[in-house]
């Protein structure tokens, strides 16, 4: 009903529609009421159009972190991730709704987020959010203050290492974590995500461990693409890291640092070019590796650079 014709609610019908899903979203009672309280509010929400229904919405927003919680803490996790997704829906369609509460939503999906305990679904359905909030909402709040707890989530959840049986094409907490910092490079001034997030990367670089030291490449990797005229401006502070990287002793690190030089090739050209003398042994030393994915990435790499440079390569071919 409350989907199909809640147009044609009274106000009266409305008060008490927003009396009874108070009530429900703290009903003990059974936590299928409280899920299904919960996907009613999200689907009220659209519906809203005067200031005075705004108002009055703000009261749902406290208790369906509640409910949420609730999920998390009886491993009702498909539930919790539902719940999850009404905020994305919420912020899409009633920003004002949200404004108020961006803070305390973004700090309570980053607790979620920081939970390696939880089923990454879990993980990244919460952080999820922060990427709508990131892409669609940044300008229109102050979120300055909001960076760092991001990043001092998202760089610690890009050292997890992969499951042995995970697929090369399923998410992992290393992936997702670098795509939330790549939201940020993207939709933020580069001024105000590089200098923080190049904290990580330098001190994850001398990690003695190797998922650590591939997080910090993942981090500088997907910058890239958005903070890509401050990072051109400074590639000789920022290139030795991907020679270090290329020089690993550990494969991961040496496989995500040679999509890393794809990734500058691609985003921070022609600056890029003057390095190739330097990149043009390591990539050609790679070709001989046993590991035909590392030979590919080599490939692509130094067909990039062979089109971009004129830099005599016949040395290398010896």
């Amino acid at each position: 009903l409350n989907e199909h014709i809640s147009e044609y609610f009274t106000s009266e019908q409305i008060a008490s529609l927003y009396d009874l899903l108070h009530r429900c979203l703290q009903s003990n009672e059974h936590y299928k009421v409280r899920i299904q309280a919960l996907k009613c509010v999200a689907a009220l929400a659209p519906k809203l159009s005067t200031e005075e229904e705004l108002q009055k919405f703000t009261q749902f927003v406290p208790l369906m972190m509640e409910t949420i919680t609730y999920c998390i803490n009886n491993n009702l996790h498909d539930e919790a991730i539902a719940g999850l997704g009404t905020f994305d829906d919420l912020l899409e369609t009633a920003v004002p709704i949200l404004q108020t509460y961006v803070p305390s939503l973004v700090k309570f999906v980053l607790d979620i987020g920081r939970t390696k305990e939880l089923d990454l679904d879990l993980r990244v359905e919460a952080l999820t959010f922060v990427q709508w909030v990131v892409q669609f909402k940044a300008k229109s709040l102050a979120f300055t203050d909001m960076i760092e707890p991001i990043l001092s989530v998202t760089f610690p959840m890009a050292t997890e290492e992969d499951d042995a049986s995970t697929d090369v094409w399923e998410v992992t907490a290393n992936k997702f974590a670098g795509q939330v910092i790549e939201y940020l490079g993207r939709y933020l001034p580069s001024e105000q995500i590089f200098p923080p997030a190049m904290k990580y990367v330098d001190e994850y670089s001398k990690s003695s461990n190797p998922f650590v030291r591939r997080a910090a490449i993942t981090g500088l990797m997907v910058l890239s693409s958005g903070c890509c005229d401050i990072m051109a401006e400074n590639l000789d502070t920022l290139v030795p890291y991907l020679f270090s990287g290329l020089n690993d002793p550990h494969t991961a690190v040496r496989e995500v640092s040679l999509i890393a030089v794809a990734q500058f090739l691609e985003n921070l050209e022609p600056e890029i070019f003057k390095y190739s003398d330097q990149f043009f042994p390591i990539l050609f030393h790679t070709l001989s590796s046993p590991n035909p994915e590392m030979q590919e990435r080599a490939c692509y790499a130094l067909v990039s650079f062979l089109q971009g440079t004129e830099s005599d390569v016949s040395p290398f071919l010896d």
